[in-house]
């Protein structure tokens, strides 16, 4: 019986080019689809057209170009039937020539012979990216530490975690632990980290609260300043120039002005003791007498 609105698969190769998945990821994905949707239960026939429609219009194109004789042996994935058995449906479990021989061609020409070398260089360059949770970090690694072969898988995923976590606290809390650390361990200790910091943001508006008052206030005070400055040095501009220049010959002070005054009322030559005129009057005269004559 089938499961109406399950969702297939995403298309394996839509568009020419290097499909998004590999492809045993792939294969394990439409088995589990067949079988959760009930077409496990389907003719082979029309298994193997819902095989070619979740291929996708490349992968569709690529198959009818596949020679006949390319089902050659390729590396096994469990197919649907094997998990009906599994699961204890022993009615999918019947021989499907039309489907196996368009799987097993597909599959031997989509699998790739693993470079161990390669997949360790993926696994060894793996970061924890921004905003990547520690829950999805882990399993990235271990989807790409399935591929490396690893003596002790678990050691090559406690190694990468320490190198490849985001958080320079996290790692320095790791290796404090020291040989001691294992998996699990780091595991527990990246989510816990994880946790807090989360946890911590609670208290944050607060904080931020403040921070903007004290922004908002660091504006006006500058503003003051910038105000208060160009007044400042116009005023000690004004007063160094009315105590340190000399006034103009029109604008004397009122104590030089009440002295010409005064001079000029009653004029005194030193040179001679007469008041009816200046010595730089006499002086004036005695040249006018030689140049004209007359003394």
């Amino acid at each position: 019986m089938s499961v109406p609105g399950l969702a297939p698969p995403p298309f394996f190769l839509a568009t020419p080019g290097r499909p998004p998945l590999r492809w045993e990821q792939w294969e394990q994905m439409f088995n589990v689809y067949l079988v959760a949707s009930g077409a496990a239960e389907f003719t082979p026939a029309r298994r193997k057209a819902i095989l070619l429609h979740c291929l996708g219009p490349e992968g569709q194109r690529i198959y009818q170009t596949l020679p006949a004789g390319s089902t050659a042996a390729a590396p096994p994935v469990p197919s649907a039937a094997a998990l009906a058995v599994k699961d204890g449906d022993k009615s999918a479990a019947a021989t499907s020539d039309k489907y196996d021989t368009a799987l097993v061609a597909l599959r031997h020409h989509f699998s790739t012979s693993c470079n161990v070398v390669v997949e360790r260089h993926r696994f060894h360059r793996r970061r924890q990216h921004s905003g990547e949770s520690v829950h999805d970090f882990v399993a990235a690694l271990r989807e790409l530490a399935s591929h490396c072969s690893f003596v002790s898988q678990d050691d090559a995923l406690r190694d990468q975690i320490v190198a490849g976590i985001a958080s320079n606290r996290v790692r320095e809390r790791l290796l404090l632990e020291g040989p001691s650390l294992s998996f699990e361990g780091s595991v527990r200790i990246a989510l816990q980290f994880e946790q807090a910091a989360e946890e911590l943001k609670e208290f944050s508006p607060s904080v931020d609260k403040v921070s903007m008052q004290r922004r908002r206030k660091k504006p006006l005070h500058s503003s003051q300043k910038s105000n208060s400055e160009p007044a400042a040095h116009f005023q000690q501009k004004l007063t160094k120039s009315a105590s340190g220049s000399r006034a103009p010959q029109g604008h004397r002070p009122p104590e030089r002005n009440r002295e010409h005054s005064r001079r000029s009322a009653s004029p005194h030559c030193f040179r001679c003791g007469s008041r009816d005129h200046f010595a730089s009057d006499m002086q004036y005269a005695s040249r006018w007498r030689i140049r004209y004559g007359r003394l």
